[in-house]
């Protein structure tokens, strides 16, 4: 799942241009959670209360963001293994 989400916040920005991509989860998943935060994202937000699950109940949200800057310095360095030509 790392590589996968490497390889696309790599396609926003390097072909899209984009300015800032985003990971959202359940507060409660952790595996969800450890994603973003191996790859380098910054934990912005708690969104509390933000979303209710199938039963009804309300749950937090993480929110985790990554800009064109963080991503030139990762690039570099902890993704290099995910982004070099095959």
């Amino acid at each position: 799942m790392a590589e996968a989400t490497a390889l696309i916040a790599a396609f926003a920005f390097d072909a899209l241009g984009a300015q800032r991509v985003r990971i959202r989860c359940d507060a409660n998943n952790a595996r969800s959670a450890s994603v973003p935060q191996r790859l380098g994202f910054k934990h912005e937000a708690t969104l509390r209360n933000e979303c209710r699950r199938s039963d009804g109940t309300l749950r937090d949200t993480f929110e985790f963001g990554l800009t064109p800057d963080d991503f030139r310095a990762l690039r570099a360095g902890a993704w290099r293994a995910f982004l070099e030509p095959i």
